[in-house]
């Protein structure tokens, strides 16, 4: 049975994952990727009058690198606690990319990838101002998706969301970018230090920290919040910023 959803900074924002609080984790206020991907195209290559089933074929070549990330078990005498998340792996030695909240309080994570290889992965770093984790698994030649241009992004341009909400594994929605640069206060969460991206792609209870995919197929954002009581008003941390950090 899935974990309450833990709610946001104020009342009304909810990260849409069902990570639980916990000890043990050290935080940083900084985050090393060792992989630089190559530079996304300005704009979508994609002619999607030409080819009107784009979505299948990108989650055909993203959706093995789309991971679930529940915590391992307690120690004896502590009790169990349940919650599953999203992350996907971005370089092939095992890096993931997730949200800090899906981790928070653990220093190990099981992964599970679509194949149903299972992992333990280890919590690298954590930041939860900007709410981006990397968790390292044990492999080569892994899956990845590529990381694309958030800063390129126009309000309309096409978003595809694949994750694990509410226990449901590899699920799809599509949408638009409804929002770019949507501030901390703009919706609730005043310490944030994230200009978020607006989506209307379904995002859920377990979303959080799986991509937010253009229609090249590449990551443009990393799924993390939602709304309580809104409809089709997600919010994802823009690719470049989770870059940065």
């Amino acid at each position: 049975m899935q974990a309450k959803i833990r709610t946001g900074i104020l009342a009304g924002l909810l990260l849409a994952g069902g990570a639980v609080a916990g000890v043990g984790i050290q935080r940083t206020s900084s985050l090393w990727l060792s992989h630089e991907p190559s530079p996304a195209p300005v704009s979508s290559s994609v002619d999607t009058q030409a080819e009107p089933n784009f979505i299948s074929r990108v989650i055909t070549e993203t959706e093995p690198a789309v991971v679930r990330i529940q915590p391992l078990p307690n120690p004896e005498g502590e009790p169990e606690r349940r919650s599953t998340g999203s992350g996907f792996i971005f370089h092939p030695e095992g890096q993931i990319l997730t949200n800090a909240h899906v981790v928070e309080g653990h220093e190990q994570v099981q992964v599970t990838l679509q194949d149903g290889r299972v992992f333990t992965g280890r919590v690298r770093g954590s930041d939860s101002l900007t709410d981006v984790a990397v968790v390292q698994i044990e492999g080569q030649d892994l899956p990845t998706i590529r990381l694309g241009d958030s800063d390129q992004l126009q309000a309309g341009d096409w978003a595809i969301a694949i994750g694990n909400p509410l226990g449901l594994d590899s699920s799809v929605t599509a949408g638009i970018i409804s929002g770019i640069g949507r501030t901390a206060s703009d919706i609730g969460a005043l310490e944030a230090r994230v200009a978020f991206l607006q989506t209307d792609a379904a995002i859920n209870p377990g979303n959080s920290g799986g991509p937010l995919l253009n229609a090249d197929g590449e990551a443009i954002g990393v799924n993390s919040a939602i709304i309580r009581g809104a409809q089709s008003v997600g919010f994802a941390i823009p690719i470049n910023q989770a870059r940065r950090i």
